[in-house]
């Protein structure tokens, strides 16, 4: 069709340090948010790169196997009124006491008064350890219904070989799985840093965990909403 124009690329910002993902916070116009993978988020603000961070965490990222690093990052529905935001990392050897290949879903707070700073005090909502450094998943995304969808990966390796039946098909683990869960109740998890919302895989199989929302994945690095009927699209391996 000639009335569609050809597909263009336009180069936005120079200058980033492995950039692997970028999103925007719910009403803000104005500003893109850019993960760095070794542990930093950055902002364009107006299309400028801003040189100081939003957040560094390389103090506390593992970036040994190619796969790790910062992985996701999501805005709480109000973040207008909370100033909160999660993201996933992969922890670093002695960071928070966590065994090797750690996935760590955290909370953060933007800086009262500096919309352009979060501080880097954390609220550690779940951690989970992995057999191996790869296939940590480590997206993150709100659905309208308010609740944070965590995709994490199988626990490395190849073809899936733990356990007996691999740990995309287990019920007894988190790896392999799309988590959903509340992050402004409590009273789940090791620390109770988080509610079970009803309606997750645990109501049509009792031996399931709790958290776990969707099974069967290898990688899912991506996934997203469609906007328009909430249809679930995840970019596996």
């Amino acid at each position: 069709d000639p009335a569609i124009p050809p597909l263009q690329l336009t180069r936005i910002a120079t200058d980033l340090e492995e950039p692997i993902y970028v999103t925007a916070a719910p009403g803000d116009l104005s500003r893109l948010f850019v993960i760095e993978k070794p542990g930093r988020i950055r902002l364009l603000v107006d299309g400028q790169l801003r040189s100081d961070p939003f957040l560094d965490l390389t103090d506390r990222v593992a970036t040994s196997v190619e796969e790790m690093g910062l992985l996701g990052l999501a805005f709480h529905p109000r973040y207008a009124d909370n100033g909160l935001l999660y993201v996933t990392y992969s922890s670093a050897p002695g960071a928070g006491n966590n065994p090797p290949n750690t996935e760590v879903l955290a909370e953060f707070r933007a800086v009262p008064g500096d919309p352009d700073h979060a501080a880097s005090n954390e609220r550690r909502v779940l951690t989970v350890a992995k057999p191996e450094g790869n296939h940590n998943g480590g997206n993150l995304q709100f659905r309208a219904d308010g609740l944070l969808y965590f995709g994490l990966g199988d626990g490395g390796g190849g073809r899936d070989q733990h356990g007996v039946i691999g740990n995309g098909q287990a019920l007894d683990t988190l790896l392999g799985k799309l988590v959903r869960i509340d992050v402004d109740g409590r009273g789940a998890g090791a620390e109770g840093q988080y509610a079970i919302p009803p309606g997750n895989f645990a109501e049509r199989d009792a031996r399931a965990l709790p958290e776990i929302w969707s099974v069967g994945l290898r990688n899912p690095w991506r996934f997203s909403f469609d906007v328009c009927n909430a249809d679930l699209y995840i970019g596996d391996v």
